[in-house]
């Protein structure tokens, strides 16, 4: 039977800290580029939309596939990512 070290998967092994600061350059990094790069034409989809989906997907992913070492590393940066996302749309 496979044993499971469940204080890796649930505690943090990053720091808090560092994830949201990462999370936040990241996200305005990639914000500014898509600002410059897209073409101007209306739809209902915006930079902040697609940055966010395309930054939660990778978060999310990392978290469940276990790039992190905790699914607490995960969750800080997708609620930072989130938290970002709102007020600017």
């Amino acid at each position: 039977m496979v044993e499971i070290d469940w204080s890796a998967v649930l505690l943090p092994d990053v720091s808090p800290i560092e994830l949201a600061v990462r999370g936040t350059a990241m996200y305005f990094a990639l914000l500014l580029l898509l600002r410059f790069v897209q073409k101007r034409r209306e739809s209902s989809l915006g930079a902040a939309d697609l940055l966010a989906v395309v930054m939660l997907a990778d978060a999310t992913q990392n978290g469940m596939a276990g790039e992190y070492n905790s699914l607490a590393d995960g969750v800080l940066l997708v609620a930072v990512i989130v938290l970002w996302s709102a007020p600017l749309n």
